[in-house]
């Protein structure tokens, strides 16, 4: 089963379909500033840009991606997944993440750029299967908070994923409007198996971090959380 992240909109969606493609120089706007967030910045109703399941053999390429409502792109249980040359731009809204990866295997990312005020590059566990087979090179990801995350959802785990020459920070100078007040930001690199999940066969090597508050951050623990169906919950690791 998989759990998917819990916004019910999206902008660009597929659910169990193969061979599909987003490619071209254009640019795609979420309007995210025109969302109403809750209280506590949840995540309910508001789209993401992007949101795919079960899919096979997908290509994004070319495009810039801006203003999403929460987060810009959302791939789950997706194979053989290439995303490269892309732009993301989010300072609009909270929660705007600039790729999340959550249980997909075979997944190749380069020459991508994001600018958010959330986590740039995320890997997920809420999908029942590992994120597994991948392989980041030649971006840039530049966040408010984490700019390359491994968790904090982690139940299916992470295995064998490289990553090599990328640059990691807070936005350029200027950049607007600071959504969440940081100057700074907050982690370069974040590693969070809090949810019994495992993380097995990851090498980050070649990387630049600068103007973040934790060039790299490590938590291990258990917040009680498990995949849907799962009575139990996993043990910390």
């Amino acid at each position: 089963m998989y759990q998917l992240q819990k916004s019910t909109q999206s902008l660009i969606y597929a659910e169990g379909v193969q061979n599909i493609a987003i490619q071209g120089q254009g640019q795609i706007d979420g309007q995210g500033a025109s969302f109403a967030m809750s209280p506590l910045g949840r995540l309910v109703n508001r789209p993401l840009l992007i949101k795919t399941s079960q899919c096979n053999n997908m290509s994004v390429s070319g495009v810039t991606l801006r203003n999403s409502a929460s987060w810009t792109q959302y791939y789950c249980a997706t194979d053989n997944l290439s995303i490269t040359g892309v732009t993301v731009n989010g300072h609009v809204a909270q929660n705007e993440d600039g790729i999340d990866i959550d249980g997909c295997q075979g997944v190749h990312i380069a020459n991508v750029t994001t600018n958010t005020d959330d986590d740039g590059l995320c890997f997920k566990g809420q999908a029942a299967r590992p994120t597994k087979n991948v392989v980041v090179e030649n971006c840039t990801f530049n966040s408010y908070c984490n700019s390359l995350k491994f968790g904090t959802d982690s139940q299916g785990g992470f295995q064998d994923i490289h990553i090599s020459n990328v640059q990691l920070g807070k936005p350029p100078a200027g950049t607007p409007p600071l959504l969440n007040g940081a100057s700074s930001g907050l982690a370069g690199i974040a590693l969070e198996v809090v949810d019994g999940g495992t993380m097995d066969n990851v090498t980050i090597d070649k990387v630049t971090i600068q103007g973040t508050e934790a060039p790299i951050f490590v938590r291990l623990g258990n917040r009680g959380r498990h995949l849907d169906g799962d009575p139990t919950p996993p043990p910390a690791r």
